[in-house]
């Protein structure tokens, strides 16, 4: 049998459902510039989390009642304990950050119940548990794909917001089609489908709509599909199928996650190949697809073979070759009937593997060699090894089936993930600033994932590199192929004279196949060819000297509800004079579709108005999206800014930089407020009271111990400061304990900062708290993006252990102000977790407030529970935001208890739907039956 597997150094998320991966993408054959071709997105995905390191997954799981029929033993939760467990392994061997978290979809989005965990045998128990309440999940009613996808991307682009250089994707599991139906709650929760928002769902002719546009939605060009695929996250979807229904229910499925489906394509978006689908008809199969998705494992790596008949047979064996390079390995073995395991080592000893009780796990010795193994059914195992620096290591070993009565044609079949700790690198100390127009030479290093450089030399297998870049064209150029373990250390030659300024590429391919063995008859066995390691590096190429640069290739304007108005900045470095070209003009690749006039304005928008940059100055161009428009969904394209040095404007060049927004349209108020009084006219009044009630009662900040400090904070060269020092827990801090009233307060003050519990207009949800000071705009640890027109940092009703960033206008745009909050009880472990924590997403979360306007209203004044505002400034007539004394100022002094406030009219608007932001205020006109800030109206 011929044998190709992923080393662990692919990082591979997914492997093995289409034959074309099997190759991956070598690159072969001389130098002209070619399409990129066979960039799968196994490829794209793997390539990235082998350079970031990074890397965030979301299951996607179905929960509808159909489960219970179609997978009554919970199948879903088996395979999913089994993918978690191998990415644990998987991110522990790597040494990768790879965060994970699970949601449910029905009729409704089901947001995560968790936070969001880095996965690794420690912690992978947590997530464990956490799919494990899946197995009782599967009374929902409907299976609304477009709901599901789309909170799965808004809570992946949140995650962008603090972490935008993770690699993302989606296993997305159902069992069925689309099918939208009503929820059994939905006169009193209404449910927003932007797709289609005034069907009543009451008919068959009305869900036949709303599926048609569903799925209209998805596919329409710069739809949700093309809204994923440019986010970028990969799809990884599996349908669970009878035989009797085959794959024709999954057709939409299929389009969505791979592009292409039996009825045709999928969104605009087809290159890169857009993610994988497989099917699968019971609990062997669901394995299979969902091992698949576990990383290392490719289409060449599966072997097939006879059951043999009694005893061990050579028909039978699935064979591969191990070296010292090759640290662990991992095999989902499976047959078409029950049979025996047995695995064979070098030595020649055949050991079987006792099945004893399913789904527990069994520790083996064979030789030295620490074994692990599963038996998930009685025809399915999942075997792991490790090394351990055990001689017995090298070698030909191979997993034999075998059954007593064994028919001529059962079948055994091996899925085999090889990790490997080779990692390619460009490392960031030997990397030349590229310039158009400018050659550079280029130097790679071979590294395992502490860091530790490997001498190519040494590898017992042997190796070649081939280097390649590619354009925002997406064009490959060359640079070299088939470079050996001598020559892979040799710096490569990158020709300057046809790159234009803008972000690339470089892709680094690296090819090892394990020193061949001798078996234990004498023969020569030729080692195994593990899959091309590739690495995908951005890097950008700068105009010539004398040019300004743009330091960043893409531009996010985070998130707006209701019409457009976002304003974010572009950094550039000087000198030189730089304005938002005007062509070729702004393009949008991906929008809602209610959003048709999308516009990118600047006041620095022509030759006559650049902004002008001294040599070793840096500047912000300042960039504003606008429509009149609403809608729900993210929004994605680029847009091109002309960049001139400052002697000679005439000597222009072009850059390309990409543009992202997420918009949220709110749900139609009058159908949510007929919805409200059609609930009290015909169904029971007081309990739709008692839910305004029960909401304004509870929305209280919790009287637990709070202690809290503040501090500004500043970013330089990615890196976040506390007083030009890196950001730790200072003596001083938290020595103040927060006097909060028994039952819980509405409102406390620490100096000029307010923190406010919130509850909207809608009877349903949880109420939150805003962080207000004057005019700042800010996020928190738990919300990414600001809250609400004003722009507030939202934090949850518990503000213990959270952090809020707030930046006045005027500030630096390096700058912000940091209010940490911790429980009484706190360990100090989990304190310095918390600053580590903002120490991470300040850099970005700082650039990004730096963008955005401060709302038309702010300030403390008078706590509206209800979102309204309060008057403007803070108490005694508005202190000085963020004054010297940290508990001090106009406040009073400290944090405070603030008294009773005369209730603000409830606010209306829609009832928060999971997935969906925070709402945001529409003003004082009272609540959603008029009159006072009662919730009777």
């Amino acid at each position: 049998m011929t044998t190709r597997v992923r080393p662990l150094a692919r990082l591979a998320v997914l492997a093995g459902l289409i034959m074309a991966l099997a190759a991956g993408l070598g690159l072969g054959g001389a130098a002209p510039a070619q399409a990129q071709e066979e960039d799968g997105a196994v490829e794209r995905l793997t390539a990235c989390m082998a350079n970031e390191q990074r890397g965030d997954l979301l299951i996607l799981i179905d929960t509808s009642a159909s489960l219970q029929s179609s997978d009554a033993d919970a199948a879903r939760v088996q395979a999913g304990r089994l993918l978690l467990t191998s990415l644990a392994s998987f991110a522990e061997r790597a040494g990768v950050d790879l965060t994970v978290n699970l949601a449910g979809f029905a009729n409704r989005y089901e947001s995560p119940s968790g936070d969001w965990v880095q996965l690794n045998p420690s912690s992978q128990d947590q997530v464990l548990n956490r799919i494990d309440e899946y197995a009782s999940r599967d009374t929902g009613r409907g299976t609304d794909y477009w709901l599901g996808l789309e909170g799965a991307r808004r809570d992946l682009a949140a995650r962008k917001q603090n972490r935008p250089t993770n690699c993302q994707s989606i296993v997305f599991f159902s069992d069925g089609a689309l099918d939208i139906d009503k929820a059994p709650d939905e006169d009193s929760n209404p449910i927003d489908r932007p797709y289609d928002p005034e069907n009543p769902l009451n008919n068959d002719a009305d869900r036949q709509r709303a599926r048609d546009r569903a799925a209209e939605s998805m596919c329409r060009p710069g739809g949700l599909a093309d809204q994923i695929r440019l986010s970028p996250a990969v799809i990884l979807a599996v349908g669970l199928t009878s035989a009797e229904a085959g794959a024709d229910n999954f057709a939409l499925m299929q389009g969505v996650a791979t592009g292409q489906g039996p009825n045709g394509p999928c969104g605009e978006v087809q290159e890169p190949s857009p993610g994988e689908f497989t099917l699968a008809s019971d609990i062997d199969s669901l394995l299979w697809a969902f091992n698949d998705y576990a990383p290392g494992g490719s289409e060449g790596g599966q072997q097939t073979g006879d059951v043999c008949e009694g005893t061990v047979c050579p028909e039978g064996a699935h064979s591969f070759v191990l070296d010292a390079s090759v640290s662990g390995v991992s095999i989902l073995a499976q047959a078409d009937i029950p049979a025996d395991v047995y695995l064979v080592s070098p030595s020649g000893l055949e050991t079987k593997l006792d099945k004893g009780q399913l789904g527990e796990p069994n520790d083996l010795d064979i030789d030295g060699v620490a074994v692990n193994y599963t038996w998930h059914t009685d025809k399915t195992v999942a075997i792991n090894a490790d090394q351990n620096g055990a001689d017995s290591w090298t070698g030909q070993w191979q997993v034999v089936f075998v059954a007593p009565d064994a028919p001529a044609d059962a079948e055994s079949r091996t899925s085999l993930h090889v990790y490997a700790d080779i990692f390619p690198r460009w490392p960031d100390d030997n990397r030349p600033v590229i310039r158009a127009e400018e050659n550079a030479e280029l130097g790679f290093t071979l590294t395992n994932s502490a860091g530790t450089e490997i001498d190519p030399t040494e590898l017992l297998g042997q190796a070649t590199l081939d280097v390649s870049i590619y354009g925002p064209d997406g064009v490959e150029q060359e640079l070299a192929t088939g470079l050996d373990k001598n020559e892979m250390s040799q710096p490569v030659l990158l020709e300057g004279d046809d790159l234009a300024p803008g972000a690339y590429t470089l892709q680094l391919n690296l090819s090892i196949t394990t020193a061949g063995t001798t078996n234990q008859a004498g023969e020569q066995i030729p080692g195994t060819e593990l899959a091309p390691q590739r690495v995908d590096i951005p890097f950008s190429v700068q105009p010539p000297l004398g040019f300004p640069n743009v330091t960043t290739g893409q531009v996010n304007f985070g998130s707006v509800e209701g019409p457009v108005d976002l304003s974010a900045v572009l950094p550039v470095e000087g000198p030189g004079c730089v304005w938002l070209g005007a062509e070729p003009p702004m393009r949008v690749r991906a929008a809602p579709e209610e959003v048709t006039d999308l516009r990118l304005e600047s006041p620095n928008n022509s030759a006559e108005t650049c902004l002008k940059i001294e040599e070793g100055q840096t500047a912000e161009l300042p960039l504003r999206l606008v429509s009149e428009q609403a809608g729900n969904g993210g929004v994605n394209g680029d847009f091109t800014v002309t960049v001139a040095p400052l002697e000679d404007l005439s000597r222009a060049h072009t850059v390309r930089v990409d543009y992202t927004a997420d918009l949220y349209q709110p749900l139609n108020q009058v159908n949510f407020v007929l919805a409200l009084i059609v609930a009290l006219i015909l169904g029971p009044g007081i309990p739709i009271g008692l839910l305004y009630l029960t909401k304004f009662a509870t929305a209280k900040i919790p009287d637990n111990p709070l202690l809290a400090t503040r501090f500004l904070v500043q970013v330089e060269h990615g890196q976040t400061l506390r007083d030009g020092a890196e950001v730790g827990i200072r003596e001083g801090d938290f020595t103040q304990m927060v006097p909060i009233t028994s039952g819980g307060a509405r409102k406390l003050s620490f100096g000029d900062i307010d923190l406010l519990a919130k509850t909207g207009g809608s009877p349903f949800g949880m109420g939150w708290v805003e962080a207000v000071s004057g005019s700042a705009v800010g996020v928190s640890s738990e919300y990414p993006t600001p809250h609400g027109k004003e722009q507030h940092a939202r934090l949850p009703l518990a503000v213990h252990n959270t952090w809020a960033l707030l930046r006045q206008p005027g500030m630096p745009a390096d700058q912000a102000m940091a209010v940490v909050l911790v429980a009484g009880n706190s360990t100090p472990e989990q304190r310095e977790e918390l600053f580590n924590d903002l120490a991470t997403k300040a850099p970005n979360a700082i650039s990004n407030l730096a963008g955005i306007a401060p709302g038309p209203s702010s300030g403390g004044g008078q706590d509206q529970p209800f979102g309204g505002p309060g008057g403007s400034g803070g108490p005694g007539g508005g202190p000085a935001p963020f004054s010297d004394d940290p508990f001090g100022g106009g406040g009073g002094g400290g944090f405070s208890v603030g008294p009773p406030q005369q209730q603000g009219p409830p606010q209306q608007g829609p009832p928060p739907q999971q997935g969906q932001p925070p709402q945001q205020q529409t003003g004082s006109s009272g609540g959603p039956f008029g009159g006072s800030g009662s919730p009777f109206g």
